[in-house]
């Protein structure tokens, strides 16, 4: 027998190119491979799943077949169906895995070009010894289409939009509590005398499947998935999951309670699963309180199908009077399979302080918090809502997360709803309109407190008199707030030190962490008035929420009236926030002019609301003036990339440790990165970069310019300063512009949402030594450089 046996040239069934695709890589399977596996050389192998295809679950040497029912035998058809899918599409993916070769495994994709850019085409080099990249792949194709609009609602009458998004007729209690929503779509909320009124009987309980149904219509299961380039804050996990709320059913957007140990920080990609209709949609996060545990995220109804829409409703808040001890409850969540589990439990406590100690990582922990304890409930790990036999919410079973000897522990409590309830108000005013406002800031007392017993108290030397004072005005808590530390560089940890015992704010005595807040809230009202007052005594300033009694006004800049918004208690009335105060807050930290140490703490300006407060302080009772700071409702709004490491302003839960470095404090590595620059050169997480070649870096603005000058290949000297030893060092690093670029995310506060900018030039050019990039891709980047600019100018001069 003979034979003519062809000689294959080896290098050419051995791949020297791969797609680099959200910080993943595919690429053609090798021969070597193949012959292990018995498979086909060309197909399409996953080396390395990275975010997109990891949130896919598509594992590691996995071989993908089909995209959007297109099959895809090698990397060229692959990147040629990708390429014509717009970013936020969800296409279904084909693949299957060695171990099981015979069995077709299926996913949904959800394209994403946001976080790590277009997929990047590498081809190796054996004369230059490198890998040149280019996003023109494949080469000529038409670019990705732009992501589809969503389609107009249509109709505008009571019976096609049942949930109350347009005014109804007013309906009675009973009704009311059944539908769940009122007619401008807020989350209903009944006031005490109606509470009181209504009662608990049994007239008024709902059937357990009555009672399922209305429970199923307003929950939702949030998944929440957190690339790899924007785990910022000290966030540690990339992903999330547990149950929402939904607490507003508007006509523009409806929006989603959450805790925070879901919805851990802005940068993410959230997916909202609705009990009420199978079906699925993205969310985005449009606040994040920085002291206790819950988030609000926004979806929109035109996402929905018209089915869908119908049967969402938003749950009916029922804030006032709070629960006490004894009363019973229902606790209620969607599981995993969208199913309505719920159970009768009775509150053991209602006024629990919670303490939790700071991580290893510095990150979010909820302080200031009083929670509800129950006797019976579904485990460490279930979340969901309380309410009573009636449907309304009291309150949120919320997740928490601490560390316990450097392993994580969750555990759930009940926050009550007459925390989130205002925020909740405030945050539907500000977007359910055409032009969305940015979300509020808050005011806060950079000074974490503690309750501490009044017999303990009394030990340390408290005044008889204010004892008795404070046992008579709570003798449930029986209990002084205590400092336990300051926020870093704040004003507060100018006059108030560790051990101070509060005693009253304003002249009023205060015992519990509502009081703090009540008083704060009441201050900033006073400071935004005032201000009101001094642009002209009308109140009508740009963008004001003015609080005028128990009625609401939102005035925009020509001095319209937009709808009223619902009206609200006395004791929880909305923040005055003035919208040009509200969007200078939500400028990142690190681009304010004064400092990122003193931005995080002190934002507010000249406007500044201060307080006198009444403190005992070894041995003497004495009064004291502090100025409050306000935070950012979206929490860190800047991560910039550099040679491998995660640069931001430092988070609140790095400040709330009491220590800053002096002089430059704004740059802050949160994270780095295998193989990189700065892994090689040691230059890890948890430090400050003070200087870079001798220049003061005081935020990431004047640290960008100190690098913009540094070419590929060169030295750069480092003064960095450790969190733990607090010790400054110098360090060298060697820059890599070829395969670690500088570019960064940053946040628009109007929409919340995250864009990248390039600022060393993609693809970089080693031969030369030149960065270099298509015409098209210059002007986009050029152009998404100017529109950051303008909008920053812009919030300066409002």
């Amino acid at each position: 027998i003979r034979a003519e046996v062809q000689v294959t040239d080896l290098h050419s069934v051995t791949p020297n190119c791969l797609l680099e695709l959200s910080g993943g890589a595919v690429h053609a399977l090798s021969y070597q491979q193949a012959r292990n596996n018995r498979a086909v050389v060309g197909q399409v192998y996953v080396a390395e799943p990275g975010y997109m295809l990891g949130r896919s679950n598509v594992p590691k040497c996995a071989i993908i077949t089909a995209l959007n029912g297109k099959p895809t035998p090698d990397l060229l058809t692959f990147a040629t169906v990708l390429r014509t899918l717009p970013h936020g599409a969800r296409a279904p993916l084909e693949y299957f895995t060695f171990s099981e070769r015979h069995r077709r495994k299926n996913a949904i994709l959800h394209v994403d070009r946001q976080w790590y850019g277009p997929p990047v085409f590498w081809t190796r080099d054996d004369a230059a010894g490198a890998w040149h990249p280019t996003v023109d792949y494949p080469a000529g194709a038409p670019p990705p289409p732009e992501p589809p609009l969503p389609a107009p609602q249509t109709g505008s009458s009571e019976t096609e939009l049942p949930n109350g998004h347009c005014e109804a007729a007013p309906m009675d209690t009973d009704t009311a509590v059944t539908h769940g929503s009122l007619a401008n779509g807020h989350a209903a909320a009944a006031t005490e005398p109606e509470a009181a009124a209504a009662g608990d009987g049994p007239a008024g309980d709902l059937p357990s499947e009555e009672l399922d149904e209305l429970l199923r219509c307003c929950l939702v299961l949030v998944d929440i998935d957190i690339p790899l380039v924007a785990l910022s804050d000290g966030v540690h996990s990339k992903s999330f999951a547990g149950n929402g709320l939904v607490v507003y059913a508007g006509e523009h957007v409806g929006l989603v309670l959450v805790d925070r140990n879901t919805v851990a920080v802005g940068p993410c990609d959230v997916n909202l699963s609705f009990g009420a209709h199978p079906a699925e949609i993205s969310g985005r996060v449009r606040f994040l309180h920085p002291l206790h545990n819950f988030a609000i995220v926004s979806y929109d109804p035109a996402a929905l199908p018209a089915e869908a829409r119908a049967k969402v409703r938003a749950a009916q808040l029922l804030p006032h009077p709070s629960l006490r001890r004894g009363d019973p409850v229902r606790l209620a969540g969607l599981t995993k399979h969208l199913r309505v589990m719920q159970r009768t439990s009775t509150v053991t406590n209602a006024t629990a302080a919670l303490t939790i100690p700071s991580a290893e990582v510095p990150r979010f922990r909820a302080v200031h918090e009083e929670v509800i304890k129950l006797d019976q409930d579904f485990g460490a790990t279930f979340s969901g809502c309380l309410t009573d036999n009636r449907g309304r919410v009291r309150g949120l079973w919320c997740s928490y997360s601490e560390q316990v000897e450097k392993e994580e522990r969750e555990w759930c409590a009940g926050l009550h709803a007459a925390v989130f309830h205002p925020w909740v108000e405030q945050l539907a005013s500000l977007l359910d309109r055409p032009v969305p406002g940015p979300p509020p800031a808050v005011n806060v007392l950079d000074a974490e407190l503690e309750a501490v017993l009044l017999s303990k108290a009394a030990q340390f030397g408290l005044p008889d008199e204010w004892v008795s004072r404070l046992d008579q005005l709570d003798p449930e808590r029986r209990q002084v707030l205590r400092v336990r530390s300051c926020v870093a560089q704040s004003a507060a940890s100018r006059v108030l030190r560790s051990g101070d015992m509060l005693l009253a704010m304003a002249g009023r005595p205060v015992t519990c962490f509502q009081d703090v807040e009540r008083h704060i809230r009441e201050a900033a009202e006073a400071a935004a008035a005032a201000t009101a007052s001094a642009n002209g005594g009308s109140g009508k300033a740009n963008g004001v929420v003015a609080a005028k009694g128990t009625k609401e006004v939102v005035e925009n800049g020509d001095g319209e009236e937009a709808p009223p918004a619902k009206r609200l208690r006395a004791s929880s009335e909305a923040v005055v926030v003035d919208a040009a105060a509200a969007s200078d807050a939500s400028t990142p930290l690190s681009a304010d002019d004064s400092g990122a140490a003193e931005a995080g703490t002190q934002g507010c300006g000249p406007q500044a609301p201060s307080m006198t407060l009444t403190i005992y302080r070894s041995g003497s009772v004495m009064d004291v003036e502090v100025v409050l700071g306000r935070e950012d409702g979206m929490g860190t709004g800047r991560l910039v990339h550099w040679c491998g490491a995660q640069l931001q302003a430092p988070h609140r839960g790095v400040r709330e440790l009491g220590f800053l470095p002096e002089g430059a404090a704004g740059v802050y590595i949160s994270r780095w990165h295998h193989g990189s620059p700065a892994h090689r050169y040691g230059l890890y997480a948890l430090h400050w970069i003070q200087q870079v070649n001798g220049v003061d870096t005081p935020d990431l603005d004047s640290f960008l310019a100190a690098v913009a000058g540094c070419g590929d290949g060169e030295f750069v000297r480092l003064k960095v300063c450790h969190l733990e030893t607090t010790q400054p060092k110098v360090m060298t690093l060697k820059m890599d512009l070829q395969y670690w670029p500088t570019w960064e995310l940053r946040l628009q506060p109007g929409s919340c949402s995250w864009h990248r900018l390039q600022h060393s030039t993609f693809p970089f050019n080693a031969t030369r030594g030149q960065l270099q990039a298509p015409p098209s891709q210059q002007k986009q980047q050029e152009g998404a450089m100017d529109e950051a600019k303008e909008e920053v100018k812009e919030e300066a001069k409002a």
